[in-house]
């Protein structure tokens, strides 16, 4: 057993498989998830998956549920059977052997010819994606065992409740923590990574000392672990001639390039067909100075940078990892004099504006490329650049030409942010470089819809980015102007009552300030028309700057009996969330107090 391979809890989540149903192959559909056991009494199948994607741990530990016998497909060929060996035979890793061999065919007949000598038991079979040969494969089984007695099995990724299990087990975290692990790969735009548990665990082992500030830093370490081999056995056999990483890096990112602006979906081997109309096969191609040669972009495919699209067809990992890269490409073939024009030119629309599928890839672009082209991919879609790149490390000016352009765009059509609300990507604005110019669109005088719209953005960036202590006055000026949209002074008063944002990690600093504030919103000094604020307040400082017999005092009929916002969660939550346990019997006599 290649226990090198083995990641022991993944035994704690139960993996289902999609069975193949159509006798075409990769051409045919795949069936409703299954769990694995329902195919125990099947005579033979095979259990197809990405690298990393738990396939040997999930043989080991079916090989102990239906009482068989684990091997290597290494030793299965190379080594008798044991003594007291019994079926079902669980042969793992075909691929590995394949990895060392000319023709992979022949491996598949050895493994026939044996398993023929042994009297055909029970038997099942596990090799990547990428390494089976599909049609001809399934077919060659179905003629050793019978049409009707073999199935071909997709392994499924890992489901919500997979990830959370297994972070838990790994980072030895609870619930929330696991909640955290997943929201921030979320934030990263990584979530589509945590599906495979090979590239789980490479996230959480990367992320245990924290997350990377720069998103662009957390993509380049991520693209460079997973175009990784990280199997032993694969790295024997392929030794003499496995290519550099960065060769395959380089490689995968014309590739995801090419399928990006092709507006395609995958790569195959041999000629797509009829069925396959969104697949490039390698051999279309066309050879060049600036192609990557055949074998490489055959050996990129075998890589954690793609993944099987259950088609016949090998698409990349996640979308935005394909942007990343693919935007580097780019970047590198405009160094190398490509007329950026081209390149702008296959992204553009016929309005001009950038082709919706492809503002991720326009987006990373503006990171790769230096300026003036950066500034012109600023000026084309500034919220893409902000939402689908990264931001953090432009210079202070280019920061400001964002700002500037998310303005224009706020001019055009004050709700431009309609069409995507996500939020955290802002604070890659928010660095310490920038507190001046945040101070500056704070106290400023001007209160147009495109002004406050602005405003909108940056007080996400400030929620979600650097700390900003110095900017307290600012936004306090914000929560008290009622000339400002309700939902903008909500915002800056969360960003006040945020002691990492505002203060020194502690809301003491900021209380006097807040309870100064919570009295003249109770007074009416200051107008919350939806009860907004003093419910964002009150959660704030209750019950270290509220004491239990003051909290009553905030207790009133809400302004609107038609909103179930802020004010009405805190009360109706009151009792469960926010009031300590052992103060309850002082809680019921301040109220009955209170008359």
């Amino acid at each position: 057993m290649n226990s090198s391979k083995t990641q022991p809890h993944e035994l704690m989540v139960a993996r289902q498989v999609r069975e193949r149903r159509n006798e075409q192959g990769a051409d045919g559909e795949l069936a409703l998830p299954q769990p694995v056991d329902h195919y125990r009494d099947s005579a033979a199948w095979v259990l197809l998956g990405e690298p990393g994607s738990g396939k040997t741990t999930l043989f080991e530990s079916c090989s102990q549920t239906e009482k068989g016998h684990y091997v290597t497909v290494r030793n299965f060929l190379e080594l008798p059977l044991k003594p007291g060996w019994h079926a079902p035979l669980f042969i793992d890793a075909l691929d590995e052997m394949r990895a060392g061999t000319a023709d992979g065919r022949s491996v598949l007949g050895q493994v026939r010819s044996k398993l023929q000598q042994l009297g055909t038991p029970k038997f099942r079979l596990s090799c990547r994606e990428a390494d089976w040969l599909g049609h001809s494969d399934s077919q060659a089984l179905k003629d050793l065992v019978g049409k009707d007695q073999f199935q071909e099995l997709h392994l499924e990724p890992l489901s919500d409740k997979d990830i959370k299990t297994l972070v838990m087990a790994w980072q030895n975290s609870d619930d929330a923590g696991a909640e955290l692990f997943v929201r921030e790969a979320t934030r990263h735009s990584l979530d589509g990574l945590l599906d495979n548990p090979q590239t789980l665990r490479m996230l959480t082992d990367a992320t245990a000392q924290g997350w990377p500030q720069s998103k662009t830093e957390t993509y380049a370490k991520a693209c460079d672990k997973l175009a990784q081999e990280f199997n032993p056995e694969w790295q024997d056999a392929t030794r003499n001639s496995a290519l550099p990483q960065d060769q395959l890096v380089k490689a995968a990112g014309f590739l995801f390039a090419l399928v990006l602006l092709a507006n395609k979906s995958a790569f195959t081997y041999g000629h797509a067909n009829a069925e396959q109309d969104q697949h490039i096969s390698l051999r279309d191609i066309p050879v060049g100075d600036n192609t990557p040669d055949a074998a490489t972009l055959k050996a990129v495919l075998k890589t954690r940078l793609f993944k099987s699209d259950g088609a016949g067809g090998f698409m990349p990992v996640h979308r935005t990892v394909a942007e990343y890269l693919g935007a580097k490409h780019l970047a590198s073939r405009i160094a190398a004099h490509l007329p950026p024009q081209r390149v702008l030119a296959l992204m553009t629309g016929e309005d001009g504006g950038v082709v919706p599928e492809l503002r991720g890839l326009h987006a990373w672009l503006a990171v790769h490329v230096p300026s003036p082209l950066r500034d012109t991919l600023i000026a084309r879609d500034p919220l893409g650049v902000t939402l689908y790149g990264d931001v953090r490390n432009f210079s202070r000016s280019e920061k400001r030409k964002v700002l500037a352009a998310l303005r224009d765009e706020a001019t055009r059509y004050t709700y431009f942010r309609n069409q995507d609300w996500n939020n955290p990507p802002f604070g890659a604005l928010a660095t310490p470089d920038m507190a001046e110019d945040f101070k500056a669109l704070l106290e400023s005088p001007d209160r147009c819809p495109a002004h406050q719209a602005l405003l909108d953005c940056v007080l996400d960036a400030m929620t979600h980015g650097a700390a900003m202590p110095s900017m307290g006055d600012e936004l306090e000026g914000v929560v008290r102007d009622a000339s400002y949209w309700p939902a903008l002074r909500k915002e800056a008063l969360k960003v006040l009552v945020n002691p990492e944002k505002t203060a020194t990690g502690s809301i003491e600093a900021q209380a006097p300030r807040l309870k100064r504030l919570l009295e003249a919103i109770n007074s009416h000094a200051v107008e919350d028309s939806n009860d907004e604020l003093i419910a964002t307040l009150l959660a704030a400082l209750y019950p270290v700057h509220v004491s239990t017999q003051e909290i009553w005092t905030y207790f009133k009929q809400p302004k609107s009996d038609r909103l179930i916002g802020s004010y009405w969660s805190f009360w109706h939550d009151f009792a469960e969330k926010y009031a300590p346990t052992e103060q309850l019997p002082e809680l019921i006599d301040s109220l009955i107090n209170s008359g």
